[in-house]
């Protein structure tokens, strides 16, 4: 879940903030987002005063002399963390050092009742997080004492992509199917469960081959149950032959991908912080050169906007597997820029549309 610098700027070439501000769904993801930053903040400093880095903090102390005095071995997890806790006025940072604000993060019952009944997913895989959090802070990266599987997994992202981020997400959704040419060629890298490959085939008009590509057994394996149920049902909001014509690629998404296999549109939805970060600037490349001529890609990515104003999620989400972190916004956009033209952004950068560069 991000931060609230996500939901701050709502206007768009497409959208105004008046047209969704009258959209009862997102008015209800956007009070989500707003208590579960106070939640992260509350659980964060929790884990905290256990493993006594409160009572360190009553005098300034650098990351480094922390981890030498707690023993704690995940370095990325704890800067993300303590990060996390300046933007929220709980620490201060001075001369490279952290030391206590004077202030503690306020988290009411009724914030946890409302989180529980209104994202029932979310809330559960957040809290399987918390319990292996302090052992993966400490101890480094045990993802196999974590109990974490592929359907874990899978299960944590359907439950975002589902509850709070579902309103938010649908504006790259819309930015992938907008302007589409009949028979345009799309690809989803990393389609998980196959819930954005329903609503690329919900939202287009034309005729289109639509590719999902993710490096996970268990998830083509679900997506094809998702599609197959599609196929059953034929909404008629759904184009039949879209939904038959669809193809499954169980692919390394960091390995590149063929030369002679080219897309109008590529669609990416949190999978960047998947992407180790010496690989991330050849793996744009390489999504670059399998797109058209005039191919955009559409990446929809939580992001950092600075040190101290990062998604409030980050620091949990090192629990996860194979996490590499959210991408911070002027590397990112350097990034982009390196391998890609017309780089439009919107929502502070969290939503991407880009052009091939030659």
């Amino acid at each position: 879940m991000p931060n609230m610098n996500l939901v701050r700027t709502l206007s768009d070439n497409f959208f105004s903030i008046t047209n969704y501000l009258k959209n009862p769904r997102l008015r209800k993801d956007l009070k989500v987002l707003k208590i579960s930053q106070r939640g992260y903040t509350y659980h964060g400093w929790k884990i905290c005063k256990k493993i006594r880095i409160v009572k360190c903090l009553e005098k300034p102390m650098s990351i480094d002399e922390i981890i030498r005095m707690k023993k704690i071995k995940n370095k990325e997890m704890l800067e993300a963390l303590l990060d996390f806790l300046v933007g929220q006025g709980i620490l201060n940072f001075t001369n490279n050092k952290y030391v206590l604000a004077g202030k503690e993060p306020k988290y009411s019952e009724e914030d946890e009742i409302f989180i529980k009944t209104n994202c029932p997913g979310s809330w559960e895989w957040s809290h399987f997080l918390y319990k292996h959090a302090e052992e993966v802070l400490v101890g480094g990266h045990p993802h196999f004492k974590t109990g974490f599987t592929d359907t874990k997994v899978l299960s944590l992202w359907s439950a975002v992509f589902e509850e709070s981020l579902h309103s938010i997400r649908q504006i790259a959704i819309e930015k992938v199917t907008s302007n589409l040419k009949k028979d345009a060629k799309i690809a989803d890298l990393g389609c998980g469960s196959g819930i954005s490959l329903i609503e690329i085939l919900a939202n287009v008009n034309n005729e289109i081959n639509l590719v999902g590509f993710d490096n996970s057994k268990e998830m083509i394996r679900r997506s094809e149950e998702m599609i197959n149920k599609l196929v059953e049902g034929y909404p008629t909001q759904i184009n039949k032959r879209n939904v038959e014509n669809l193809q499954l690629s169980l692919h390394n998404l960091t390995e590149g991908f063929p030369k002679d296999e080219k897309f109008d549109v590529v669609f990416l939805s949190l999978i960047i912080s998947y992407i180790p970060k010496d690989k991330r600037n050849d793996f744009f490349r390489d999504i670059n050169n399998i797109l058209k001529e005039d191919g955009r890609v559409v990446i929809f990515q939580l992001i950092n906007q600075s040190k101290f104003d990062r998604i409030f999620s980050d620091w949990l989400l090192y629990v996860v597997p194979n996490y590499h972190g959210f991408p911070f916004k002027d590397e990112y956009l350097k990034m982009l820029s390196d391998n890609f033209k017309n780089i439009k952004c919107y929502m502070n950068s969290n939503i991407i549309v880009a052009r091939k560069k030659q």
